[in-house]
């Protein structure tokens, strides 16, 4: 058993992490409100589209979330390893949420965990606070919860 969990964990820390920070700060400082009003309620929906293994929807998803800061392609290819990693993992039990963490008014963390038949996936999301609304700025699944820094 121990070799199994060791191994879904090699392959969820294959998984991908888009930081758009960088991309973010280039963006002017007069720049709209962001594109979702809520970010726990997005990475519940997130959370949701895993556990139903809808990777295209959330693939689309991410991009709005983002402001479209990145583009459609990129995001298939940093979650590449999303979809064959969800299908070894059977039916989606539940999906739960975890914590959510804000620094100051402009920054929040917030944490999922998605329970299959064959194991578990926590969920990390980060967005930033842009006008009256937020733009998800990073977005990291695995199947250990130290490797998605929940406290």
């Amino acid at each position: 058993m121990r070799a199994i969990y060791a191994c879904m964990g090699r392959l969820w820390i294959a998984g991908a992490t888009l930081i758009m920070a960088m991309a973010a700060a280039m963006m002017p400082a007069a720049a709209g409100d962001g594109p979702i009003a809520d970010l726990k309620i997005w990475c519940g929906d997130a959370a949701k589209m895993i556990a139903d293994k809808d990777t295209d929807k959330f693939f689309d998803s991410f991009v709005f979330a983002s402001g479209h800061l990145v583009d459609r392609p990129t995001v298939a290819q940093a979650f590449s390893s999303l979809a064959p990693g969800l299908a070894r993992q059977g039916d989606a039990v539940s999906e739960s949420f975890l914590l959510q963490k804000d620094y100051g008014d402009s920054f929040s963390r917030v944490w999922f965990l998605v329970q299959y038949e064959k194991g578990n996936l926590f969920l990390r999301c980060e967005g930033a606070k842009r006008g009256e609304g937020w733009i998800v700025n990073s977005f990291i699944y695995n199947s250990e919860a130290s490797k998605v820094d929940l406290p």
